[in-house]
């Protein structure tokens, strides 16, 4: 991993006073090629076939989500869901989106048009409008969709049911469900990942305040039968799987790590840094594929690098509120946002902060209107959405540091943010484009410098 300096001095952010265009939003498709912002989001040049990454935003007070192609900040469409959704990659390289709809019982899939077609020995950018995907999973109260492998799990709130998604080759076009859902126990907020023919998912006791206490996590067989449960997990939430032998469970005292030896699941428990309580936990758990030490949140102040080799978790002080935190696998740090707007780069095998950058102004965790802080990585970038002033910034990410840059401001509360079509890790692509890719370089860097861009994959 090669990690970032501090950034040299931090840039103001220059708020825009126009509204995101890009149509009505009454249709699956209303299309356009209305300007998503002012020339706030100047326009940055792509290379020549490059597949050009699209970013998803979604309004908290509807079922309105904006696709907009990053390079030029132009709408590439705008599309109904039936209600107010959050955004869920099923893959990052890739372009299709889930639409997780709690409200309304429903989950949808989003397709954002990312195309390509061959031209001699490679392939080239041919991307075609946004549409909503035929067919939907109805279920009470959906919460998590978790993608590994080939599958998808939806988990449903109201009910406990998991229900598998096909995403791999031969998956049907339209989003159908692949059997019926199995049940994970009493009804709670949990989660499901699916690892093989196997699921570990979360277990309920059905007890606690309505109903939704978590006491930790289970084995469910190709079967749908439970066949071990490990109730050392109290108030249960967030998750993360680095490997098809491993997944990690935030706790009200630690994360409890699942691990598969012989072809049998075994538990361990990695303690916080302290005893833990309401004030000190871990709800959310992010990293990368095949990576040793991951990041989480803990309190107003501090996140862990969770090492799950050494089973150990390390607090890093993180002044200014934890609002999110959020992985980057490009550039492998984990990035923190804190609620007086500066965004933090972490290195998780120093477990310190190597980055940061006054990303925007600051804002309330989570608005009244149900717009919510989130941090979405790219290649080269991270997107922050403001919940208070409903704005996107880009910030730029290479080895020097953090930059605050381009932003873009939205006539109603954006509810969550994605993006997709980015390199695939497993390929070098983002490499082969080095900073023209999504680009495309910084602003003002119009011929590529490879000294910018010094992944490792």
């Amino acid at each position: 991993m090669r990690s970032s300096a501090f950034a040299a001095a931090l840039l103001p952010l220059v708020l825009l006073a126009s509204a995101c265009g890009g149509g009505d939003g009454s249709g699956d498709n209303a299309g356009g090629t209305d300007e998503a912002a002012t020339a706030d989001w100047k326009p940055r040049k792509a290379a020549h076939g490059a597949v050009k990454p699209r970013l998803l935003v979604s309004d908290a007070g509807s079922g309105r989500v904006d696709v907009i192609d990053v390079a030029s900040g132009k709408s590439a469409g705008t599309l109904k869901t039936k209600g107010a959704a959050r955004l869920h990659p099923t893959d990052p390289s890739g372009t299709r989106v889930f639409a997780v709809q709690g409200d309304d019982d429903t989950v949808q899939l989003i397709d954002a048009g990312i195309r390509s077609k061959a031209h001699g020995d490679h392939e080239d950018a041919a991307h075609i409008d946004p549409s909503v995907v035929d067919g939907a999973i109805d279920v009470p109260a959906p919460s998590h969709v978790v993608a590994h492998g080939d599958h998808a799990a939806v988990f449903a709130d109201g009910d406990a049911g998991i229900t598998m998604v096909h995403l791999g080759e031969g998956a049907p076009k339209d989003l159908a469900a692949e059997g019926d859902p199995v049940r994970g126990g009493d009804a709670h907020h949990g989660v499901a990942v699916p690892i093989g023919d196997e699921l570990i998912a979360s277990l309920g006791d059905g007890k606690g305040p309505d109903n939704d206490r978590r006491v930790g996590a289970q084995v469910i067989g190709a079967d749908g039968k439970q066949t071990k449960a490990f109730k050392d997990c109290p108030d249960l939430h967030g998750e993360f799987s680095p490997d098809d032998d491993t997944v990690l469970f935030g706790c009200l005292d630690g994360v409890l790590k699942l691990h598969r030896h012989d072809g049998s699941w075994e538990a361990e428990k990695i303690d916080g840094p302290t005893k833990g309580g309401e004030e000190e936990k871990t709800g959310t758990i992010v990293g990368q594929q095949g990576a040793t030490r991951v990041l989480g949140d803990y309190s107003e102040d501090t996140v862990v690098v969770i090492d799950t080799e050494k089973d150990t978790s390390t607090p890093v002080e993180v002044p200014g509120g934890v609002a999110t935190v959020a992985w980057d696998p490009y550039w492998e740090q984990g990035l923190v946002l804190t609620k007086d707007g500066v965004l933090h780069a972490i290195d998780p095998e120093k477990a310190e902060v190597v980055a940061k950058v006054q990303a925007t102004e600051k804002f309330r965790t989570e608005s009244e209107d149900g717009s919510r802080a989130v941090v979405a990585a790219a290649e080269n970038f991270a997107y922050v959405l403001n919940p208070t002033t409903k704005e996107v910034v880009e910030v730029a990410v290479d080895r020097k540091g953090l930059e605050a840059g381009r932003s873009m401001a939205f006539d109603y509360a954006p509810r969550d943010l994605a993006i997709v079509g980015l390199a695939p890790l497993e390929t070098g692509a983002a490499d082969e484009h080095e900073n023209d890719h999504e680009g495309e370089n910084k602003e003002g860097d119009k011929e590529g410098n490879e000294e910018e861009h010094d992944h490792e994959h």
